[in-house]
């Protein structure tokens, strides 16, 4: 797979994206959907919104030990949704995303200790360990805009940027919820048992109206 391509330090848009764990990548889809919010500048998959996200995890999520992975990230997803409405309208600078993100970026800080207070079935996978880098990276990103956008007269970053590292992140924990959700049905599971959450989530994306 390629690599991502290097962007110069150009004040707040530069930054260093990293990956999932390598180990993760072969779950990971290849072309459309979240591949391309992983591998470019793009927007978020297809014409699918960040509510939409919601809304389907709201429809899938079922097993009740993965609901309040869920539930997390219906609410990031929602809130998430909210800036990327506000960010699309015209705005003399950056002064205005400052409280949304600031407001994000609790958000992000309590779903990170959800991860941490999870029982020990959840972080032996190594989709946890993805969630949880693309969670910290996200954070990081935040953290930067919100600083920057701060300052008087500043531009916020492309829209793109925040649709990335937030799809990157909302994708990993799609995919932690789905081993999850293998993990738990592997007992008395057979070929007709329903498919997967992350399989769900992939047919979703493509279907395009």
């Amino acid at each position: 797979m390629a690599s991502e391509p290097s962007h110069p330090p150009t004040g707040p848009k530069a930054f260093q994206s990293t990956r999932p764990l390598s180990a993760a990548d072969s779950s990971w889809p290849s072309s459309g959907a979240f591949a391309a919010a992983r591998d470019t500048e793009s927007p978020g998959p297809s014409s699918r919104s960040f509510g939409d996200f919601s809304e389907f995890l709201r429809a899938s999520v079922a097993d009740e030990e993965s609901l309040q992975m869920g539930e997390s990230l219906q609410d990031l997803a929602a809130q998430i949704e909210s800036i990327a409405e506000a960010w699309r309208l015209p705005h003399p600078d950056g002064s205005w995303l400052a409280p949304g993100l600031l407001a994000l970026l609790e958000a992000l800080r309590e779903h990170h200790r959800m991860l941490l207070d999870l029982n020990r079935d959840w972080d032996r996978f190594i989709e946890f360990k993805a969630h949880l880098a693309s969670l910290n990276q996200f954070r990081t990103h935040v953290t930067q805009w919100a600083g920057v956008v701060q300052q008087p007269g500043a531009q916020p970053p492309a829209l793109s940027e925040f649709d990335v590292s937030a799809w990157r992140m909302l994708g990993a924990g799609a995919l932690l919820l789905d081993v999850y959700e293998q993990s738990s049905k592997v007992q008395g599971t057979d070929a007709a048992a329903p498919s997967s959450a992350w399989s769900r989530l992939m047919v979703w994306i493509r279907n395009e109206d």
